[in-house]
């Protein structure tokens, strides 16, 4: 990833931070927290939090077919299953 991009996920970050603190809620439990501070000692272990670890990727790795006739042929070229994933809704599930 680019320094720009990972420096839009932290000041994302520190937007997100700030206004958690500014909250004058005392039942909200982000109110309570002390967030860290964004600064050049800090900056590379929040990327660090931030960014997705290897093992977060893996289905990255998985050889996605965006027709699914192609993926019906490779299958039976293969003698493997083909998984078809459908869903209705928002992908994020919120309804």
């Amino acid at each position: 990833m680019n320094k720009q991009l990972h420096l839009s996920f932290l000041v994302l970050f520190a937007g997100l931070s700030s206004a958690a603190t500014t909250r004058g809620d005392p039942a909200d439990p982000l109110a309570k927290k002390s967030l860290p501070e964004l600064n050049d000692r800090t900056f590379q272990t929040l990327l660090d939090t931030i960014l997705p670890k290897k093992r977060e990727l893996r289905w990255q790795a998985v050889p996605w077919r965006a027709s699914f006739w192609d993926a019906v042929l490779q299958g039976a070229e293969t003698d493997r299953p083909v998984l078809l994933w459908a869903m209705n809704g928002n992908p994020l599930g919120c309804t």
